[in-house]
């Protein structure tokens, strides 16, 4: 083993390193690596942008552009900039995040086929688990997201991670108030139809679980 100096601004540790790796070790963790330590000097003051939010935040260089301190104030900033849109019609609605290319090519067969195919893996152990990965990694809607601000008071946390499973079935919440075993399900138009409301209560009533339903065209009674 070599003792060598860590190379960090305004850091005077020495540690040691294999003799194969002192030539190319430079730094004894991750903040002298980043920089992160001993650099105060270097970071910007910002002013968080969110609606009311006085909070004064200090960012490095390369994230100068940053507006907000955290996802509440974003929330409220989104919040501020949809209140007042007219709601949209569930016949006219186009959804933001997808072009209508990849619409298309999801006809009704192809979603249901995929709904039986996600039932058979979380039948399974494995898949369950799979499931659950997924879950965590998914890609959640601005629209979803802006919820956040209105159900927060209510008690319910955004979810990733916790499912309710009742006779073999797990369905994965949008948003969950586990205390008073309440749910909310944020649903769009193009992935659910109609009769997909009342399955989803009467199912979660079984379970024990309270379960309201949002839709996207009913997304600005709630910003």
């Amino acid at each position: 083993m070599v003792e060598i100096q860590c190379q960090g601004t305004v850091c005077d540790v020495k540690f040691k390193v294999p003799a194969y790796r002192a030539e190319t070790a430079k730094f004894h963790s991750h903040k002298c690596r980043t920089g992160l330590k001993g650099r105060r000097k270097e970071w910007i003051k910002k002013k968080c942008e969110g609606p009311g939010c006085e909070v004064e935040f200090e960012v490095l260089p390369h994230r100068s552009s940053a507006r907000f301190h955290d996802q509440k104030c974003f929330g409220k900033w989104q919040s501020e900039q949809m209140r007042g849109q007219p709601a949209l019609n569930q016949g006219s609605r186009k959804s933001k995040t997808r072009s209508d290319s990849v619409k298309r090519a999801w006809t009704p067969e192809k979603r249901e086929a995929a709904s039986e195919r996600m039932k058979e893996r979380w039948a399974e152990e494995d898949g369950a688990m799979q499931t659950r990965k997924t879950a965590e990694q998914r890609r959640v809607s601005n629209e979803e997201l802006s919820l956040a601000v209105h159900l927060d008071g209510q008690g319910y946390k955004h979810n990733t991670s916790f499912f309710v499973t009742f006779e073999g079935k797990r369905r994965l919440p949008d948003y969950v108030d586990v205390e008073g075993r309440r749910v909310v399900e944020y649903f769009g138009s193009f992935w659910h139809p109609k009769e997909h409301e009342q399955e989803y209560k009467d199912w979660y009533r079984s379970a024990g679980w309270e379960c309201t339903v949002i839709w996207d065209y009913q997304l600005s009674e709630y910003l």
